[in-house]
């Protein structure tokens, strides 16, 4: 098969992927900022950004990471948000950041991940998010990844 078709073949149905635009970002920092503590302070906002690290990811792993990076740079001067990094790869291999709030702490963490062989545990990323939300609230779960190989109706 010609590398043209077969680039054909692989593209068709593909969307592309999702972007906020900056409105939609800076709305959602607002309501973080908003946040209330039961002693009536602000609360930090916690946000739990969960990757998918196998390898089908590799070819873009480096520019998800970058791309993201900025992201979080960008909130570094608003401030209340501590975010977690939580990614899985290999076989059975679920890793988590400590929560930080430093956007350059979280991109030392993503940029020291590599992709390898496995298979989506979705179901998993989504216990760890359950567990880490009975110590303390999580106001959003942001996962990036390329497909479910597990089954649906189970991860709904």
């Amino acid at each position: 098969m010609s590398g043209e078709n077969h680039k054909n073949l692989t593209d068709r149905g593909k969307k592309p992927p999702a972007r906020s635009d900056k409105s939609e970002i800076t709305d959602f920092i607002d309501k973080i900022q908003n946040l209330e503590g039961a002693e009536g302070r602000s609360a930090r906002g916690r946000l739990l950004f969960a990757m998918d690290a196998t390898m089908s990811r590799q070819p873009t792993w480096d520019m998800a990471c970058s791309i993201q990076g900025d992201m979080f740079s960008e909130t570094a001067d608003i401030g209340g948000l501590s975010v977690q990094m939580a990614y899985f790869r290999g076989r059975g291999e679920l890793k988590a950041s400590k929560w930080v709030s430093d956007p350059r702490d979280l991109h030392r963490v993503m940029t020291s991940v590599s992709c390898r062989g496995g298979f989506t545990q979705i179901a998993r990323m989504l216990g760890h998010a359950l567990k880490e939300s009975k110590k303390e609230t999580i106001q959003a779960i942001i996962y990036v990844g390329d497909c479910i190989e597990e089954n649906p109706d189970e991860l709904c």
